[in-house]
């Protein structure tokens, strides 16, 4: 779909039996999927790189971009935060780093119980992981503000993190920091972005607005949320998961990356695709730096790729 949606007509399938195979490509893939038996043995391969930007760099020295990765035999967490530039209670690379350093803590904490951890106990961890997350950013944003946020805005940082074990993927996000499936069939978007500008057009789509207003990026999925009392308040996380299968890439990356990789999602998935292709994941993570730099580099870049080890 993304290729057939591309703005650019010479990257689009030639007609309709190319498209068509692509679906069935896809078809196939997820057909191998759904019947794939859990595979507790497998093990991941990982690559990440980051960015400061090559234009960001111009305006700033900080990466506000934070990243963790680990295997523990069968098990792996990776996980990509990216801090809110806009902060002057604390500041968003301070956030991301807290995010991910908490993040990083409790998963080398609960790596005993996890390793026969089910489903059910996977994503209560991963929600209390993000919850710890929030409140170690909200009490750090409330010591930069003196204990009075009135008047302040308060340091936060978007997550997408992803708990592996063996050949199944447990994701939760937070925010427009990104994961996607690479495959034959393309890049597939797995989480959506937590922006004003994606609420607005899921209420377009249900018939509440009258027209489009691209204007407002600004996130309502976030890690340093308080209440109204200016009291820690975690905000939920949104949940996937799905199989791993031999061949596909699995991407987490910043909005660093596919806002700088072209103009529309089509354009960015097909670039993301393009990058990880037949490549190692280090190089594969090396290349969606590039290519965000080469794009424009005008906010820090991060990305982590990950594949099942050939065996």
């Amino acid at each position: 779909l993304d290729a057939a949606l591309h703005p650019d007509p010479r990257l689009r399938p030639r007609d309709g039996l190319a498209w068509q195979a692509l679906w069935q490509v896809a078809a196939v893939a997820e057909e191998q999927r759904a019947y794939a038996a859990r595979d507790p043995a497998a093990r991941l391969h990982i690559g990440y790189d980051s960015h400061i930007g090559r234009m960001k760099v111009l305006l700033t020295q900080t990466n506000q971009d934070a990243l963790f990765v680990s295997s523990k035999g069968p098990l792996s967490m990776l996980v990509v935060c990216d801090g809110i530039s806009t902060a002057n209670a604390g500041t968003g690379d301070v956030a991301s780093s807290i995010a991910s350093n908490v993040i990083a803590t409790l998963w080398e904490q609960a790596l005993p119980r996890l390793v026969a951890a089910g489903p059910v106990e996977i994503r209560e961890f991963l929600d209390r992981a993000l919850r710890m997350a929030n409140q170690a950013v909200c009490e750090a944003a409330m010591r930069f503000a003196g204990g009075n946020l009135d008047g302040r805005v308060p340091m936060g940082t978007t997550a997408v993190v992803a708990l592996v074990f063996g050949n199944r993927v447990w994701l939760a996000w937070l925010g427009d920091s990104r994961a996607y499936l690479c495959g034959g069939y393309g890049a597939s978007l797995l989480t959506f972005d937590e922006n004003q500008a994606s609420e607005r057009l899921r209420a377009w789509h249900l018939g509440f607005l009258d027209r489009w207003d691209p204007s407002g990026f600004a996130l309502i999925g976030y890690l340093g949320h308080f209440d109204e009392m200016a009291r820690a308040e975690a905000l939920p996380a949104h949940h996937t998961s799905f199989t791993l299968c031999p061949g596909e890439r699995l991407v987490l990356c910043s909005d660093g990356v596919t806002d700088y990789l072209g103009d529309t999602h089509p354009e960015a998935a097909l670039f993301v695709a393009d990058a990880v292709r037949d490549s190692d994941p280090f190089e594969a993570a090396r290349n969606l730096v590039a290519q965000a730099n080469r794009g424009g580099g005008g906010d820090n870049i991060t990305a982590i790729t990950a594949r099942l080890w050939d065996r």
